[in-house]
């Protein structure tokens, strides 16, 4: 074993990179401590990233410090010839390859000395962190768009994409059988996958009950490939739902196998409640003890097994005990358990108990690693009776339910006064608002139309003109009769059944506590623009540590360090949850986690880097194949803090720009790509062993197409700015927010430069792009595959071995 600085010393060795010799480890650490500032800031990949002394390429312009990289430019000389797009691609390869994330937190290690007092809860915050980091806002399953079973009816509510997405990342997880049952007349078992060559539900083959913990191993004997993967087998049983030891025949739900995973994965797209949800996942829960639907930010969350302490159904074995969820209503203590063996439910606390890290640390059980924070709008209230005018009641009751909550004075109170809960209520006047609501022609469809219409195609235009009046046309007669609807501001009594979920809802979890002072770490979707509004609000000249979330101002990150706990707004809080102790070994989870597969695709650009221009076509340099987010071994993991890492210091980063686009999967594709075993299934394999099945879907001949059967979800690159702070740190360009389903649009004023967009629609899934100043025809094309290392090739071996790489750390 080697000591942090030792590490350290190593790995910023300048192995194979340009400039001076790097500062020793010692050195290094203090000058980090001196232009740094961490203060009590716990743990962060968020700075980590960037923080890290990185190689630079030969030639390199280095700072005051002879550490931190200005400037590196290719000569002109060098942009015509293919080496230049190898060396960028063997650059990033190399720095994946060789130099793991657990390199990357070294420069954390005054904030890990002061923040840890668990290694293996450490091992664990690190991991979860990595896995999802940078992910993009969204919902879970429709995002994947894997199919919704049409013609199938009376499904639990555990019957869903998210339930399977979720189990994906557990040791053992349960494979739905799908069949039809003529006692309730209906199918069960849709939502799973049999493999990534027959992506279809697993066929209910169960003919007898087996004993309980004999799970078979795999048919040809083999196990699974390393000691972090395996499960002991008498863990849960392998069939079920079982009731007296025997397979129930017909059960009012989905019969299952359970079976060992050693082929975790995990999305590239999360919304706050899923983010929570993979909190408990990985530190050994299963989703069954999650009710097998996952955390919700609602009220109703408290209920779940992992705080109750008893199955979620009937025939399950109990969920680990110790777990609870404190309320802030006696009326619903029936839902706040600290399980079967804690007697009475507790009284309510108070929410300053909750919300205040150092009172929530003196509870029992305490504030800890895994813990929950819910906020609802409604805080648990089932029904409201509101005075509500016809247009109020048919056109905006969510909205009106929001300013009826918001005017709650008290935390968590169910019971709220507002001024649309009074009987002789008179509605306003809503005219002059719906008048500056009037639709208008489609900016998009506009633009569509213009483009065609330069392009002479005006028959496609035409269409598209008729397409957007029709929209419009609809627009205006809802409209209307909207406004009509509004002249009437008579009330009457509605009584609304919040059953759905509403806006402003939230959830996030505690990635870590510190050992000795009142702070927490919050994982959650906000992390990101509030570690930017931060940094911005500090008094020093260089916000340089926040360059990572600068440009895109939002994202997935771990958090800062907190000693209150809410999201600002505090009234919807509705409870804490507190889960057990970890069921398994959080070392052993953390080896297992970071070697699921981020189900989702990438490709790299190469542009000449516009100063202040916009970027035109002829910027666009190289577009790399379409490729799966990992490999064909279980360390190849192309994470996104991963691909971050990677593009440090690229070479020629001042004038030379890469750019790495991930994307979603979507439908037959995103389905075999999640099965159990899809590691091993290439795009080129998926097309032509699976997709002429799906002609409906993929073409005749089949074919992959950006926004049809892949869409945009994140992307990253890096600074050219000629400042220390900045100069070759990677940074978040920008985000796509799919809900429902949607095709989703880019954040932060659509920064995703156009030149881009259009070539990667051009370019074919299984093709390259280069600029011609690279050269023509096959012999060019030969050239830039023999320098392109595999994980740019989506499996294939590179031409020339991926051991030529130059890239150093």
């Amino acid at each position: 074993m080697y000591t942090a600085a030792e590490e350290i010393e190593m790995a910023d060795g300048n192995q194979g990179g340009g400039g001076p010799a790097q500062a020793p480890a010692g050195d290094f650490l203090t000058k980090l401590s001196e232009a740094y500032p961490y203060g009590d800031e716990p743990p962060r990949l968020t700075v980590a990233i960037n923080d890290m002394a990185a190689g630079a390429p030969d030639g390199t312009v280095f700072g005051d410090d002879g550490v931190r990289p200005v400037s590196h430019e290719v000569p002109e000389g060098a942009l015509s010839r293919p080496e230049t797009i190898g060396d960028v691609l063997a650059w990033i390869d190399q720095r994946i390859r060789v130099f793991p994330m657990d390199q990357v937190w070294l420069t954390q290690a005054g904030p890990l000395m002061n923040w840890c007092a668990d290694p293996k809860e450490e091992q664990w915050a690190q991991a979860v962190t990595e896995i999802l980091f940078g992910a993009t806002y969204g919902n879970l399953g429709g995002s994947y768009d894997m199919g919704t079973r049409k013609g199938v009816a009376g499904f639990p509510v555990s019957e869903n994409w998210e339930t399977y997405i979720f189990s994906r990342i557990q040791r053992r997880y349960r494979s739905t059988l799908t069949r039809e049952s003529k006692r309730y007349k209906v199918t069960y078992g849709h939502y799973n996958i049999e493999s990534w060559l027959t992506p279809e539900p697993i066929r209910d083959d169960l003919e007898t009950a087996q004993p309980q913990g004999e799970a078979s191993s795999p048919p040809d004997g083999s196990g699974p490939p390393d000691d972090s993967l395996r499960v002991k087998d008498e863990e849960a049983p392998v069939v079920g739902p079982m009731k007296d030891g025997r397979l129930l025949e017909d059960p009012m739900a989905p019969r299952w196998k359970e079976q060992k995973n050693d082929d975790p994965a995990v999305p590239i797209v999360v919304a706050c409640q899923h983010l929570a949800t993979y909190g408990a996942l990985t530190r050994g829960f299963r989703i069954e003890h999650l009710d097998s639907i996952g955390y919700a930010a609602q009220f109703a969350t408290g209920s779940f097994a992992i705080f109750s302490g008893k199955p979620a159904a009937p025939a399950d074995e109990p969920p680990p005990q110790g777990g609870r969820w404190y309320t802030l209503h006696s009326a619903a203590t029936d839902k706040a358990s600290a399980g079967p063996d804690a007697g009475a439910s507790s009284p309510p606390v108070a929410y300053e108990d909750l919300l205040t890290v150092e009172r929530a640390r003196q509870l029992s059980p305490p504030l800890a690693p895994g813990t929950i924070f819910v906020f609802d709008p409604d805080a648990g209230a089932q029904k409201v009776t509101l005075y509500l005018s016809r247009y109020e009641d048919e056109c905006i009751p969510e909205k009106v339910l929001l300013k009826h909550f918001a005017a709650r004075k008290t935390p968590g109170a169910q019971q709220v006064e507002s001024a649309y809960s009074q009987k002789d209520r008179v509605a306003p006047d809503y005219q002059q608002e719906l008048d500056l609501a009037r639709p208008k022609e489609d900016p998009g469809l506009l633009r569509d139309i213009r483009i065609l219409e330069k392009a002479g195609q005006m028959v496609l235009a035409e269409q598209k003109r008729a397409q957007m009046q029709e929209k419009l046309n609809k627009g205006l007669a809802e409209w209307e009769r909207q406004k009509a609807l509004a002249l009437d501001t008579r009330t009457k009594a509605i009584v609304i059944d919040l059953k759905k979920q509403l806006d402003g809802s939230h959830i996030h979890y505690v990635l870590r506590v510190h050992k000795d002072k009142p702070l927490v770490q919050l994982m959650d979707t906000g992390n990101g623009s509030n570690f930017w509004a931060k940094i911005k609000g500090e008094s020093r000249e260089s916000p340089g540590r926040g360059a990572l979330v600068e440009f895109m101002q939002v994202g997935i990150v771990d958090g800062g360090a907190q000693n209150k706990v809410g999201p600002g707004q505090m009234l919807g809080f509705c409870g804490m949850g507190v889960t057990p102790p970890p069921p398994e070994d959080l070392g052993e989870m953390a080896a297992f986690i970071k070697k699921a597969r981020p189900i989702g695709l990438f490709r790299l650009v190469l542009t000449l880097r516009p100063s202040k221009a916009v970027m035109i076509p002829d910027d666009v340099l190289y577009v790399s194949r379409l490729a799966r987010m990992y490999g064909g071994s279980l360390e190849q993991n192309y994470t996104i803090a991963q691909m971050l890492w990677g593009i440090r210091n690229t070479p020629g980063f001042t004038n030379l720009q890469p750019w790495v686009i991930f994307f979603m999967p979507r439908g037959v594709l995103a389905r075999s790509m999640w099965a159990h075993g899809g590691r091993e299934m290439t795009l080129s394999m998926f097309m032509s062993e699976v997709a002429p099945k799906y002609k409906n879907q993929l073409g005749d001949p089949a074919n992959l197409i950006l926004y049809k059967h892949y869409f945009p979800a994140v992307v990253i690159t890096n600074s050219g700015r000629q400042q220390a702070d900045y100069a070759g740190k990677a940074h978040f360009q920008c985000r796509w927010k799919y809900m429902s389903g949607s095709s989703g649009g880019p954040e932060q004023s659509a920064a995703w430069p156009k030149a881009i967009e259009n070539k990667l629609k051009e370019t074919a899934w299984n093709g390259i792009y280069w600029h011609p100043r690279f050269g023509t025809g096959a012999a060019a094309r030969e050239r830039i595959d023999a320098l392109t290392p595999s994980m740019f090739l989506d499996g294939a071996p590179s031409l020339t071995g991926d051991g030529d790489a130059q890239a150093s750390a």
